[in-house]
């Protein structure tokens, strides 16, 4: 498991660890970025001790490196045609697998199924592209491969808790 509940002690420390990253990002003192860089070296030794490799633990490792590797030409795929119809059956046909077990395998590898993942892509970018204020929300959707303005809206508030109108820049 890669988590570390929020009940355990190296929780709180690595929480800790990064609330002090973020004043030292804040504030503009003398040695900020050597003090964040001690902060980020402090979590990855306390996930180093927290952690620590196994036989078991590498061999997991590796079978997630490997489950990763057969989705990369996916990922790529959505990375880049985000903005067009990508179907299930496609992108099981990039990863050399049926769709059934393609979205079975892409779940366990992800964590999430193949459609929230390809919706989450689409929105980061909207964000992206709605925050540079040079495109209107309806243009935004359609870039993004969104034909229904319901649709998107649905989908940004789901993901953002706010519609796509609520992170428009201000003029």
């Amino acid at each position: 498991m890669n988590k570390i509940s929020h009940q355990e002690i190296y929780a709180k420390r690595i929480y800790g660890a990064m609330e002090d990253i973020y004043n030292e990002w804040i504030h503009d003192d003398m040695g900020r970025k050597m003090m964040m860089k001690a902060f980020v070296l402090r979590i990855l030794t306390m996930l180093t001790r927290h952690y620590k490799n196994s036989p078991k633990d590498s061999r997991q490792c590796q079978i997630k490196n490997e489950q990763m590797q057969r989705l990369q030409e996916v990922i790529a795929y959505v990375s880049e045609c985000y903005d067009q119809k990508i179907t299930l059956e496609d992108a099981a046909q990039k990863a050399y697998m049926n769709a059934n077990y393609f979205s079975a395998f892409f779940k366990k590898v992800m964590g999430e199924t193949f459609s929230h993942y390809l919706i989450k892509i689409r929105i980061y970018k909207a964000r992206e592209l709605i925050l540079t204020g040079r495109y209107n929300v309806l243009e935004v959707s359609q870039m993004c491969g969104y034909n229904n303005i319901s649709n998107f809206y649905r989908a940004y508030k789901k993901i953002f808790g706010k519609t796509p109108k609520d992170n428009e820049p201000q003029q």
